[in-house]
Order: C-alpha cells, then structure tokens, then sequence
C-alpha cells in the first residue's frame, strides 16, 4: 500500500485550525473592512484642510502624511486577512486531497 499524500493527523490538524480560526479571521476581515473605510475617510478629512478645486484638494490630501498612514494601516490589514484566507485555503485543501485519497483507496478494494 503506498503513503499517503496526506495523514489523518494533518486532517486533524487542518479541521482544528479552520475551528479555531473562525473568529480571528471575523476579526481580521472587520479590520480590514475598517482600514479600507478609514483611507476613504482621512482623504475626506484632509481635503477639508485645503482650499481650491476638487483636484487640488485631493492632491493636497493625498500627499498628506496622514493619508499615507491610513493607506499603509489599510495595505497591512489586508495582507493580514490575505494571509489567513490563504491558510484556510492550504486547510481546506489538505481536508479535499484527503477525501480523494480514501474514495480512491475504497475504490481500489476488491
């Protein structure tokens, strides 16, 4: 009988984290959410700050020091729930490949 690609111990594994998980990637997805609005709405607070056209002001916002920082809280928020959707994801898979391993093990039997 050959190896198996994937272990009932990896299964094990793989189910414990996506239970255990369930309520950090709540959090990470509600961060990321957040970030996302704040960029939106520190651009609004900083193009108050100036004065001229529209163009102007979000130039002038965009450039802000401010604003910079709300983007990359936003880039670093969104890598975070990046990296957990991807575990989930490799989990996920690991459970699919090991499902396949015993319909095709039933399969072989005579």
């Amino acid at each position: 009988m050959r190896q198996p690609i994937v272990t009932e111990e990896q299964v094990h594994d793989a189910m414990e984290f996506l239970n255990n998980t369930v309520g950090e990637v709540a959090r990470v997805t509600t961060e990321a959410k957040r970030a996302e609005y704040m960029v939106k709405h520190r651009l609004a607070l900083e193009m108050k700050k100036h004065e001229g056209s529209n163009a102007l002001q979000e130039r002038e916002a965009r450039a802000s020091a401010a604003y910079l920082e709300a983007c990359e809280r936003d880039a670093v928020a969104a890598g975070e729930l990046a990296k957990y959707r991807a575990e989930r994801e490799v989990k996920q898979i690991i459970i699919e490949v090991w499902r396949s391993q015993g319909a095709n093990q039933r399969g072989m039997r005579p």
